[in-house]
């Protein structure tokens, strides 16, 4: 088993859906770089090391691709019985008018 060294930004890029990939930089440009040359498909999420600890790290997601969603998904997810009787609300309403 090879071990990685760890950098202070990493790009978790999605290749074809099934497979999520990796790749860690030592600088927000040379990151940023690196997701121009991806294909404009793939998923990507930009990370920058916020943590090291005792066999774990933490990651702070910035907002550039999928982190920019991860705000207002996380609020979805959240309040998501709300947001179903509002959105059952508002068909109901539809249907009804």
């Amino acid at each position: 088993m090879e071990l990685v060294e760890l950098r202070d930004y990493k790009v978790a890029y999605w290749e074809g859906g099934k497979v999520l990939k990796s790749k860690m930089f030592d600088s927000l440009e040379q990151a940023k770089s690196f997701i121009c040359q991806l294909p404009s498909s793939n998923v990507y999420t930009l990370m920058k090391i916020q943590r090291i600890g005792e066999g774990s790290y933490d990651w702070v997601i910035l907002s550039n691709g999928a982190g920019k969603f991860v705000p207002a998904m996380s609020w979805v997810y959240k309040n998501r019985k709300n947001v179903g009787i509002g959105l059952g609300v508002f068909v109901l309403y539809k249907i009804l008018k």
